[in-house]
């Protein structure tokens, strides 16, 4: 690793579960906080989209999360992008399951928030004792089978869910947000004209494609918030080299992920952009199913033929995309934690691969 990542490398807190079996008092590692931030725009979003189409309610409740979340941009780092409101914190999706974080939080969980965190928790989860999705399901199964939720060794076990989003990136990096924005809109337009699609088929459509561009320009937003930050830090920045360096990302968060990447550091921040607000942000997944040696390659090919940049710079960047994966962390329940040595995406989040 290159010194400048090497040092970031150190300094990230990471968020894996600690086993309490030994008789610990914490299950997680000193200093991790929970964020409540995205757990408070989601459900604030939710009450304001009642009655409408799931769909709909999902890429709003998105699109608020990434309008109104704290940005920050770490030092020295050249890959920006982060999902909670301090880079010591991991964040909460009470839409998916509330109970087990009640009893956690009275147990190894209980430093993760303080007396007046709770409460605004409580307060939270009173929306989704009904709303959530766990509790849907429990409420869907017959009685017989209640008891079989929780788990017991044998049974199933309904306390997560996880997302699978694999994003076509080459696609998406060759048309950008904006390409499949204009194609979702073309879409909208012609089913709105054709007279001889099924009433149900044009309900289904149009809510999906009005979700899928509320979430692309929201994603679009959420950099355009980052490019801002980056000029504030430009302005106050008085290390030369370090000017430069956020001046130019300053212009790669203005360009993607609306449009294609130009350079292997564009892809990267395009990547991570993408991948962040649709796999972590909005619904946390174990790893990406990225290819990043056929995804990346094409744009480290052309930029070292045109000597724009070296091996070593390339590998540099790359190192900070790992970083940025460092910092990604989950909270779970304590038994699923300890089974899986929880809280971190897998350790090869994709497949790094080599030509």
């Amino acid at each position: 690793m290159s010194t400048v990542t090497s040092d970031l490398r150190k300094n990230i807190c990471i968020k894996t579960y600690l086993d309490v079996a030994s008789g610990k008092e914490e299950a997680v590692r000193s200093g991790v906080g929970l964020c409540l931030e995205r757990a408070r725009l989601v459900t604030e979003s939710y009450r304001e989209t009642e009655g409408e189409p799931m769909v709909v309610r999902r890429a709003k409740a998105l699109a608020k999360v990434l309008e109104n979340m704290t940005i920050y941009i770490g030092d020295r780092e050249r890959i920006v992008g982060n999902f909670a409101s301090d880079p010591r914190a991991v964040a909460w999706y009470p839409e998916i399951a509330t109970w087990w974080l009640e009893k956690a939080l009275n147990d190894g969980y209980r430093n993760l928030l303080d007396e007046k965190g709770k409460e605004e928790l409580g307060e939270i989860h009173k929306y989704w004792h009904k709303n959530s999705l766990q509790n849907r399901f429990m409420a869907a199964l017959p009685g017989e089978l209640k008891e079989y939720v929780r788990f017991n060794g044998v049974s199933l076990w309904a306390g997560h869910a996880r997302g699978k989003v694999t994003p076509n990136y080459a696609r998406l990096f060759r048309i950008g947000l904006q390409g499949l924005i204009k194609e979702a809109e073309e879409k909208l337009e012609e089913i709105e004209n054709d007279s001889r699609i099924h009433a149900k088929d044009y309900v289904e459509q149009k809510d999906f494609l009005t979700a899928v561009i509320i979430t692309l320009n929201a994603a679009i937003n959420w950099a355009k918030r980052y490019a801002e930050k980056l000029r504030e830090m430009v302005q106050a920045e008085e290390d030369i080299e370090r000017k430069k360096e956020l001046e130019e990302i300053v212009e790669i968060c203005d360009w993607v992920p609306a449009n294609p990447p130009r350079t292997f550091h564009e892809a990267l921040q395009f990547f991570w952009f993408v991948h962040l607000s649709s796999a972590v942000i909005d619904f946390y997944q174990r790893g990406c199913g990225l290819r990043a040696d056929l995804v990346f390659y094409p744009f480290y090919k052309k930029a070292l033929e045109e000597g724009r940049i070296t091996r070593e710079q390339a590998q540099e960047l790359m190192e900070f995309l790992f970083i940025k994966f460092e910092e990604v962390g989950f909270l779970e329940d304590p038994s699923a934690a300890r089974l899986q040595a929880g809280g971190k995406p897998f350790p090869e989040p994709c497949y790094w691969g080599s030509r």
